[in-house]
């Protein structure tokens, strides 16, 4: 009895120790975890708990035990150079091995897999091998998987959000959804057949590879840490990398790009867009803030013959990547007890500097300021046009982003000092004047002084050559040649306009008007006897007559010759643009670089504009007038825009020079288009004591009795009327001749205004009597 009992134990234990060795499907998998040793670093080896390399089949029985599986915590068998005879077709057995952490049996011929016992699984190597499937579940701490060079058709990894490191490459997916991988950091898609990749919101993604594939687009908004990005061999067509400032590697060859966003505050120091023939528009940093940038991409451009492209940074009109804003409100200190609500808001002229760059903005009295800036400590600075008139507190401010965090609050308050009345006129063409057409004008007229001016407007013209069609204010009075407004409070800082629409004679008519011809046109702004730059009060415009539309042009409104009185005196121009295109124009930059050695670029100020537009000058000499979101229409009704603006000429110009002026017009993303040079010479004209205008000559002045007004040959005088600093017109005189004398002897002693009307227009001049 007792030898059954022992036979039946012996039994029992034989067969309890053969339960606790792995029964694998794959005898070569059991092969070769047997063949690994303390020494096996090539094909086949593990690394036990402690990470040291030892046997698995620690007994030496030809066995591998669950307890012996369970000292495994790193097994490879990389079998690249393994004949197919020694490549495993299964795992099965694997689930075992519960310590497991980095599992690596790549280049075999596994066709499925099932991991989800393996809980403690890190690492993940896979690759090459003929996988038709692949599940996640269970593998709640895999941080890194290689499952590329297989036949996956599609994969989930909804369950696996902890992955760091993804590689899919070598498969058959034509979509990934990879948005739930909110660790992810890289990922490797390429030679699939995508045409669909989600990257959502992947806040940690350092690196995309996706070359060879179909895609058509790649959502990088929401990946800001992205640094290198391998592209090629798709067909993309749009790459915005605008949130991207950590981007310094981009290989985007052989797609069909169009356009490419890397306006982001970052450098770009490597970059290939070879193999992208229809490539039109790069958009980059402003030089000032990533230097070589551009030139860098135009060199590439260049290289491969993308003649059409257009590079500039006017995708978007705040600095590249992250920025901060000021933001606040100037307000008029009219009680003299400090700025509140109930003052009105105020214009004000901002420096911008951060130590090695400088920038200007210009903001209106419509709305609050906001400024964008990018990261660093940056001073800024109101500019007062007028410093005797007012002063301004706080002086400046400093703002250090990011360590006063996001925004900075900062309002300014604009106190008079004393009253001072000084108003400004100004009269610039809408549009062209075309010989039997209606030409467009504005009476620009603004109160720079302290105080609320009440007065009245002069506007002079030839009324010969042209007849009134419209105004859109009432004309109080009107004579020949001549039209008077009035105004009232006009407060300051405040600035209005009256539009005037003429049409002009044709060629055929007994005074005829042909291409080539010059029109004349005046304004003056009183009170003049108070104002305290009585410059200003006075607006002329010389326009020439054309035949045909030119539809984006530059204009100096003083004409293409002025008198040496202009020198360091305020200039006007006048860019006109229109949409000539087949959609809607959403943003325009008119950019102008300034010659810095003809121009005062810090006495420029901005008069008007078709549209709402903004003002900022940068990298010394260039001034942009940005029109955001205008959508400009393509129709030929309502197709046009312009802006205006003013600028001193340097004091060291001299009789004969002359001064230039250009800009180019930027459409959305298109080519600029530039505009004629606007050339004017500065000549010393044949006047004794005043010069006035090209054609005429006045003398004596002062002047007791007899005051002579001559005309060269080329201007025919039609009438002078003589105003006093009121501007009631106190004597007319007509039908002169080429020399004519015309007696003020009966006229108080003071100052007074002649107005000149000629065949060459009208012009305007001072004298005293004695």
């Amino acid at each position: 009895m007792k030898n059954f009992y022992l036979v039946i134990t012996c039994l029992v234990l034989s067969v309890a120790t053969r339960a606790q060795n792995i029964i694998f499907s794959d005898p070569m998998l059991k092969s070769w975890l047997l063949a690994t040793s303390t020494s096996s670093t090539g094909t086949v080896f593990a690394r036990d708990l402690n990470d040291n390399l030892f046997a698995v089949d620690a007994d030496g029985d030809g066995e591998i035990s669950i307890a012996e599986a369970q000292q495994v915590s790193y097994f490879r068998l990389s079998c690249s150079s393994c004949l197919n005879e020694y490549k495993l077709t299964s795992l099965d057995g694997i689930e075992n091995f519960s310590n497991l952490k980095t599992l690596i049996v790549d280049s075999n011929l596994l066709t499925s897999v099932d991991l989800s016992e393996l809980h403690n699984l890190e690492t993940l190597y896979i690759f090459n091998n003929s996988l038709t499937t692949f599940d996640c579940n269970g593998l709640t701490a895999l941080k890194n998987l290689s499952i590329g060079g297989n036949e996956l058709v599609d994969l989930d990894f909804s369950q696996s959000p902890q992955l760091v490191q993804l590689d899919v490459s070598l498969n058959l997916l034509t979509s990934l959804d990879a948005q739930s991988l909110q660790n992810l950091v890289n990922l490797n898609v390429s030679h699939n057949h995508l045409s669909t990749l989600n990257l959502g919101s992947l806040p940690s993604l350092w690196t995309l590879y996706c070359n060879d594939n179909q895609l058509t687009a790649i959502d990088f908004s929401n990946t800001p840490l992205i640094d290198d990005v391998r592209c090629m061999n798709n067909q993309l067509s749009v790459l915005d990398f605008s949130d991207s400032s950590q981007l310094t590697t981009l290989i985007c060859s052989n797609n069909l790009l169009t356009h490419l966003y890397l306006k982001n505050g970052g450098f770009q120091n490597f970059v290939e867009i070879d193999g992208n023939p229809t490539l039109r528009y790069i958009c980059v940093d402003e030089a000032e803030n990533i230097p070589f940038e551009a030139d860098n991409l135009q060199y590439f451009a260049d290289l491969n013959g993308y003649v059409n492209c257009v590079i500039n940074s006017y995708c978007a009109f705040t600095p590249g990547g992250n920025t901060y804003q000021v933001n606040g409100e100037a307000r008029l200190d009219s009680g003299f007890n400090g700025c509140d609500d109930s003052d009105m808001l105020s214009p004000i002229v901002f420096n911008v500097s951060n130590g090695e760059n400088a920038a200007t903005f210009f903001f209106s009295a419509n709305a609050p300021f906001s400024i964008s800036l990018p990261e660093g400590l940056h001073t800024i600075a109101p500019i007062l046009a007028n410093p005797n008139y007012y002063s301004v507190f706080p002086t400046s401010v400093v703002a250090d982003f990011p360590t006063q965090g996001n925004e900075v609050q900062q309002n300014f308050c604009i106190t008079p000092n004393g009253n001072h009345i000084d108003v400004e006129s100004v009269v610039i063409p809408v549009g062209i004047a075309r010989p039997g057409f209606d030409a467009t004008y504005k009476i620009i007229y603004r109160n720079n002084g302290t105080v609320a001016t009440n007065g009245e407007i002069q506007f002079t013209f030839n009324d010969d050559l042209m007849d009134l069609v419209s105004t859109s204010s009432a004309v109080v009075s009107a004579t020949a040649n001549q039209l008077v407004f009035a105004y009232n409070d006009l407060q300051p800082f405040q600035q209005r306009d009256i539009t005037l629409v003429f049409n002009i004679n044709t060629p055929m008519e007994s005074l005829p008007v042909n291409a080539g011809d010059d029109l004349g046109y005046g304004s003056i702004i009183f009170p003049l006897s108070e104002d305290e730059n009585p410059h200003d009060n006075f607006g002329d415009l010389k326009q020439r007559v054309v035949a045909s539309l030119d539809p984006n042009d530059k204009t100096c409104l003083e004409g293409d010759v002025v008198a040496s009185e202009m020198i360091a005196e305020y200039v006007h121009y006048m860019i006109r643009f229109e949409n000539t295109g087949t959609a809607n124009a959403q943003n325009i930059v008119v950019k102008d670089m300034i010659d810095a050695t003809k121009f005062d670029i810090a006495t420029l100020v901005p008069i008007n504009g078709s549209h709402p537009f903004e003002t900022r000058i940068s990298s010394g000499n260039k001034v942009e007038f940005i029109f955001e979101n205008i959508e400009l229409p393509f129709e030929d009704a309502n197709n046009d825009g312009y802006v205006a603006f003013k600028i001193k000429t340097l004091p060291t110009l001299a009789v004969g020079d002359t001064f230039s002026n250009s800009a180019s017009i930027y459409f959305d993303y298109n080519f600029p288009v530039v505009t004629n040079t606007a050339t004017t010479t500065i000549q010393q004209l044949q006047v004794s004591d005043f010069d006035f205008s090209t054609y005429f000559t006045l003398y004596p002045n002062p002047v007791a009795n007899v005051l002579n007004v001559k005309s060269s040959d080329e201007a025919d005088i039609t009438s002078v009327s003589i105003f006093n600093d009121l501007g009631q017109i106190v004597l007319t005189a007509v039908d002169f001749s080429e020399a004519s004398a015309i007696d003020v002897s009966q006229l108080k002693t003071g100052t007074y205004f002649i107005r000149v009307f000629s065949s060459k227009g009208s012009a305007i001049s001072q004298f005293i009597k004695k």
